[in-house]
């Protein structure tokens, strides 16, 4: 005895329907890889790891406009 299993086909609703929901996910991944490495707490704290609270906040006060300050206190 041979079991057919039902074939589906995907209509054209189905690819208007998953590029609609697809698309929103694709934008965040793309708008996520160009996110600003100095915002983020965990890579200022690992700059501060890596080269001492002085030389980091003296590159945050050379190098970024943003609130230099804030990693001090």
């Amino acid at each position: 005895m041979k079991v057919q299993l039902p074939v589906t086909r995907f209509s054209a609703l189905g690819y208007v329907a998953l590029a609609g929901l697809g698309a929103p996910l694709l934008v965040l991944a793309l708008v996520g890889v160009f996110s600003r490495y100095a915002a983020d707490d965990y890579c200022t704290a690992a700059q501060v790891h890596l080269a001492g609270i002085l030389e980091a906040e003296s590159r945050l006060y050379v190098g970024w406009s943003g609130r230099f300050t804030a990693t001090l206190l």
